[in-house]
């Protein structure tokens, strides 16, 4: 998957825009290749099964009785209408940045440029905040014997010789989904202020309109301690520095 990392500016939403818009074009030049090799014969690339599962949502508007009954040249076919199609059409059908964890990648990028190169996406479930202690998703849900609420850490730097452990979050408008992870800053706040360990400090890291909307009300959860902040991109670059 092609990802392409705009940084612009300490702004991060805006180079999350950025971002994501180069990456869905990358992603296009990329899928019309794979999609005139469907066409071509190609029956082992992980876009047939794409396309396949498009079909199987609408088979009987594609005048196929049932899912089973779908066959390659169905998914030929569909290719070859992807590959005809206007490419005012053709963005909406190739792969979607959203769903290749651009975000978090743009976020890192932005601190590392402005800040230094040791800031870098973990793996999720590699570092949980839980109960004063780091430990993997798999041992918190172990101790817990139930769902961890605090999520992963997302990304983790060093600056004037304290680690930083920091969470992540993107949301331009609001709604339902951009409410819930205000729910999951403020669960991955209350177990930062649980940790005591000596020089490592934590960032909450909000971008966007409705994301950086909840700011000053996340602030005043952990006012009181030094070791945490939260912020948008330019405000947590600022504070480190």
């Amino acid at each position: 998957m092609s990802k392409k990392i705009i940084i612009e500016s300490k702004n991060g939403a805006r180079n999350i825009v950025q971002s994501r818009q180069a990456t869905n074009q990358s992603n296009l030049e990329e899928d019309k290749m794979v999609w005139q090799s469907i066409v071509d014969g190609n029956e082992t690339h992980q876009l047939v099964s794409t396309i396949r599962s498009r079909i199987e949502k609408n088979h009987q508007y594609y005048g196929i009785a049932t899912k089973e009954e779908i066959t390659f040249k169905h998914i030929q076919k569909m290719a070859q209408t992807y590959l005809d199609a206007d490419p005012w059409l053709q963005i909406n059908y190739c792969r979607d940045s959203t769903r290749q964890s651009i975000d978090e990648c743009v976020q890192t990028a932005t601190l590392a440029h402005y800040l230094n190169d040791s800031f870098v996406n973990i793996a999720n479930g590699q570092e949980v905040l839980y109960d004063g202690k780091i430990v993997s998703k798999k041992e918190a849900v172990k101790l817990n014997k139930k769902q961890v609420k605090s999520r992963s850490i997302d990304a983790v730097g060093k600056i004037n010789n304290l680690e930083v452990k920091i969470f992540q979050k993107y949301a331009g408008v609001g709604g339902g989904v951009q409410t819930h992870q205000a729910v999951e800053t403020q669960n991955w706040l209350d177990e930062a202020k649980k940790m005591k360990t000596e020089g490592v400090v934590y960032v909450a890291q909000l971008d966007g309109e409705e994301a950086e909307s909840h700011i000053p009300q996340l602030r005043e959860l952990c006012k009181d301690n030094k070791n945490i902040f939260v912020g948008n991109a330019e405000q947590i670059i600022d504070w480190l520095s």
